[in-house]
């Protein structure tokens, strides 16, 4: 029987490792995909996240409901990556009223597409520990060979495993729109891996 999101949050808030840890893994990959979208640096979006849930687990923030922890996430993950922006960026004068019509709330859209990606990154989580790893590896942009080389295993050997693991997943998945952002990162992953 699963843990409650009230237990599970109130283990959260309360800094028991388990919970947190369940917190993290819940939300990492997510979290890190929509960093990386903002500011098309792998390494830096996982930095950001990272940081992130450092400050979670060392701050004060608190969440009664999944989806407060969710928006509080989001909307950290967004703001933390544009301040990486106007860092990396020159500063330039830009008329406050500007502005205005570039900042976007949190909408009901935004938070679907966050909770699509996370449910795809727990399937990913239920795969063969060996399918795991070489998923993980190909949607952060390893090729086939790069992966072999990592795991030590040969390049069919990856291959085969990645392809099976493709096809339990698009069975999971069906025609839904979880697949349509799989898809999304299966193209992402390869466009990483000609670059």
């Amino acid at each position: 029987m699963g843990i409650s999101d009230s237990d599970f949050l109130q283990g959260v808030n309360e800094k028991d490792e388990r919970m947190f840890s369940r917190f993290f893994n819940r939300y990492y990959a997510a979290s890190v995909n929509q960093a990386y979208a903002l500011i098309s640096n792998k390494e830096e979006a996982r930095q950001i996240v990272q940081d992130i849930f450092q400050d979670v687990w060392s701050g004060t923030a608190r969440f009664d409901t999944l989806v407060k922890a969710k928006s509080f996430l989001y909307v950290s993950v967004r703001n933390r990556c544009y301040n990486y922006l106007k860092r990396k960026e020159p500063f330039t004068y830009v008329d406050i009223s500007q502005l205005a019509d570039e900042i976007q709330p949190v909408t009901d859209e935004a938070l679907w597409e966050y909770d699509y990606l996370q449910s795809i990154y727990e399937e990913l989580n239920n795969l063969p520990p060996e399918q795991q790893k070489v998923m993980y590896l190909f949607l952060d942009g390893y090729s086939d060979e790069q992966i072999a080389d990592e795991l030590g295993k040969s390049y069919y050997t990856v291959r085969n495993t990645k392809i099976n693991a493709i096809n339990k997943l698009r069975v999971i998945f069906g025609n839904t729109k979880r697949a349509v952002i799989f898809c999304w990162l299966l193209i992402n992953a390869v466009s990483m891996e000609l670059a």
